[in-house]
């Protein structure tokens, strides 16, 4: 299958029209449809925007990893302001970054959490066992860290 054939089936999966595709682009629908037609060629900045539109990977739509269909993680839905729980918000938000993002946000927790007002035995402990688990994916050879 070829990239523009891999898009619109991603796009019509994710019941979008090229118009929608490209306005969240900031393209027009005619250079989305001639992505599509193998007109023009996909930069390297655009397929990760389609990566984030499709819910799929980079490598996926360019073809270079037929497994990679999805991306490892699913956007939240949506959910109305008022019914929103902050805990779970912040928590999907963790889910989406990378490992070294990850890595900073453990760290800066780390750092607000040795204020008195924490229990920071606690809190240590969890960021010790979620640092083995990491350590034990990249030694797995899991995750790739440029």
């Amino acid at each position: 299958m070829n990239i523009g054939s891999r898009l619109r089936q991603l796009r019509e999966k994710a019941n979008l029209t090229q118009e929608e595709v490209g306005k969240q682009l900031g393209v027009t629908k005619a250079t989305v449809n001639r992505y599509e037609s193998g007109k023009i060629d996909i930069k390297r900045t655009i397929a990760i925007k389609l990566s984030d539109i499709l819910n799929t990977t980079p490598s996926y739509i360019m073809g270079w990893d037929e497994s990679a269909k999805t991306s490892s993680y699913n956007l939240p839905e949506i959910i109305p302001p008022s019914k929103v729980d902050p805990d779970m918000f912040v928590l999907n938000m963790y889910k989406r970054l990378d490992i070294e993002d990850k890595a900073e946000v453990r760290g800066t927790m780390k750092q607000m959490l040795k204020a008195d007002k924490y229990n920071t035995e606690f809190a240590t402990e969890i960021f010790e066992d979620i640092n083995a688990d990491i350590k034990r994916i990249i030694k797995k050879g899991n995750v790739n860290i440029k």
